[in-house]
């Protein structure tokens, strides 16, 4: 779901996107003519690999993301904005780009951890 810059308002509005199991829900706002906020969780279940072992296990995601979007234009020098060239806020891609973030960092299935004991 792409949503354009310019029709963005200050007024809260709510999201709801599914990437495979996982679901984001949440709000996104304006915040000027060219930064937006987007406040959701992300849950459910995906498939990663043990970084001990190899195997595939379900993780079980239950995250609260906070995210800046902007259109390239913003003076605000933070480096957790993401710049969006196209003049809109692509959902889709933002959540498939926290499923990726999440899916990349190190994970443990259950009987490592306990061997880790």
């Amino acid at each position: 779901m792409k949503i354009l810059f310019r029709k963005i308002s200050a007024t809260p509005s709510s999201v709801s996107i599914k990437n495979g199991e996982i679901t984001a829900e949440g709000l996104f706002k304006a915040l000027n003519h060219h930064l937006v906020s987007v406040e959701w969780r992300i849950e459910g279940d995906m498939e990663v690999i043990c970084d001990r072992c190899g195997e595939a296990f379900d993780l079980h995601v239950n995250e609260p993301v906070s995210l800046r979007v902007s259109d390239g234009c913003s003076e605000e020098e933070a480096l957790d904005i993401i710049e969006s060239h196209d003049g809109s806020v692509d959902f889709d891609a933002l959540l498939e780009s926290e499923v990726e973030a999440i899916r990349s960092g190190y994970h443990y299935c259950a009987s490592c951890k306990e061997k880790n004991r």
